[in-house]
């Protein structure tokens, strides 16, 4: 309550700077006329200060008008300079860019062909080179087949030789048996054993004894002329039995010469098929030097036939033949599939062959056990004969 009892103090009525300009105002008539006032002289004053301000203005304004007008026609000559220098380096860029891109495309279209021929370059190297796509050492392996086929050619060959180079070979006669079974005894003396040398008939034991007599010793590989050969050709003349006695030409034109060449014809026919087949176990069991391995060691054609099937089971080249199959393309695999499958045709062929030399011996065989029947037959025949010419029947 008690501060709405104080009183605001009251502003003046009259404030101290509008009393000072009221008595300027007041004042000024009496000093003009103090002074002197000349009113055309200030008139002329005043009309000559406007003229020479309105030159100096003009004067002024068209100096700036001049210079803008300049540097806006220097400012618009610079402006159409840049444009143009824009415009041209705008031109050959555009220019310089087709150009380039033009070059950069058929840069690139030259290194998409080369690359695209070095890919056909690499695929044709992989699925046809020797080391990815022609099976396994293509080169070798051609060989080898090459050889194993003329491995078993000359075999064959051989084995015709040598059938008649034994004393009692087919179509083979000889002027004493005596002689040639003494020959035999001479050549059984290379191959005694422990107990015929005990017995006195033979003076020392053969590292190979008894070799004339075993069958086995026609399927180990051995050269010429060795002792293991001789002992071959000596048990394919023991398993064909004694030779044939030759006889002369007049006892041959008898009736029982007739008689005796004809049942010698026989038994050569006979056995025929066994000497063949046994000359040629021999020739495949032959080391040949034409027949070598790829360190040039000689071989036989039982050698040759062995390491080729071994080349894919467990032999010396089959680690390699199995690396070889790891690196190979699907058509490198293709290809030595087809080798293999081709060399199992070609044993198949000769396992044909081997088959008719089986029957051929088969057939023989069987005709040799009738020959006691065929003895019989005769001796009823001549008693048949014999009662029929005393007048029995």
């Amino acid at each position: 309550m008690k501060s709405r009892d104080r009183k605001t103090p009251k502003k003046p009525i009259f404030d101290p700077k509008f009393l000072a300009a009221l008595g300027i105002a007041a004042a000024s008539p009496l000093l003009l006329g103090v002074y002197g006032w000349n009113h055309s002289a200030t008139q002329n004053a005043v009309g000559e200060g406007l003229a020479d301000l309105d030159t100096a203005v003009i004067s002024d304004v068209s100096q700036k008008s001049l210079g803008f007008t300049k540097t806006i026609t220097d400012s618009t000559s610079i402006l159409n300079e840049a444009i143009k220098n824009t415009v041209r380096q705008e031109a050959v860029s555009a220019t310089q860019l087709s150009v380039a891109d033009k070059r950069a495309k058929q840069i690139e279209v030259a290194a998409l062909e080369a690359q695209l021929i070095s890919n056909d370059m690499i695929d044709v190297q992989l699925d046809y080179g020797a080391k990815t796509g022609q099976g396994h050492n293509v080169c070798q392996v051609l060989s080898e087949n090459k050889q194993l086929d003329a491995a078993f050619t000359t075999a064959t060959n051989q084995a015709k030789t040598k059938v008649t180079q034994l004393d009692n070979g087919p179509g083979q006669l000889v002027q004493s048996q005596e002689e040639a079974l003494r020959a035999r005894d001479e050549v059984h003396a290379k191959f005694c054993s422990a107990e015929e040398k005990a017995s006195g008939r033979c003076d020392v034991v053969s590292q190979v004894a008894g070799a004339d007599s075993n069958a086995n010793v026609l399927l180990v590989s051995s050269k010429p002329g060795t002792v293991v050969s001789q002992a071959k050709a000596a048990v394919r003349q023991n398993i064909l039995g004694k030779p044939d006695l030759a006889i002369p030409t007049s006892v041959g034109q008898t009736v029982t010469g007739q008689a005796y060449l004809s049942q010698l014809n026989r038994k050569t026919a006979l056995s025929a098929f066994p000497a063949y087949s046994l000359a040629y176990l021999d020739s495949m069991s032959t080391v040949r030097p034409d027949l070598k391995t790829k360190e040039g060691i000689e071989q036989s054609p039982n050698d040759v036939l062995f390491n080729t099937v071994t080349r894919y089971y467990g032999g010396a080249d089959a680690d390699e033949w199995q690396k070889s199959m790891i690196a190979q393309q699907p058509r490198g695999m293709l290809v030595e599939l087809a080798k293999m499958e081709g060399l199992g045709a070609w044993m198949d062929h000769q396992e044909f062959l081997a088959n008719q030399r089986l029957e051929g011996n088969i057939a023989a065989m069987t005709l040799t056990t009738t020959l006691p029947m065929e003895d019989a037959l005769d001796r009823q025949k001549q008693a048949l004969i014999k009662r029929n010419i005393k007048g029995n029947y």
